[in-house]
């Protein structure tokens, strides 16, 4: 009974590092047919999806502090 389990246990392993395997290498071929100016796009694409997050929790936090100031001047005028 634990010989079988055993195996069982060993052939999962077995297939969960040749899929790990298998797509390691995938992706390297990917990589190979993606030209240089493409790779850079898509850097240049990162970069600025990044820049674009960052603004946009800037502005939620000035419009949620804006929102803030106007509730108090707002209960300050009652």
């Amino acid at each position: 009974m634990a010989a079988s389990t055993n195996r069982r246990r060993e052939s999962t392993l077995s297939k969960l590092s040749c899929s790990r395997c298998c797509g390691d290498l995938f992706g390297y071929l990917l990589r190979l047919r993606v030209s240089p100016e493409e790779l850079e796009q898509r850097y240049k694409s990162r970069e600025i999806d990044k820049f674009l997050e960052k603004d946009k929790h800037a502005f939620r936090r000035q419009v949620s502090e804006q929102i803030a100031i106007l509730c108090v001047i707002d209960r300050w005028g009652d």
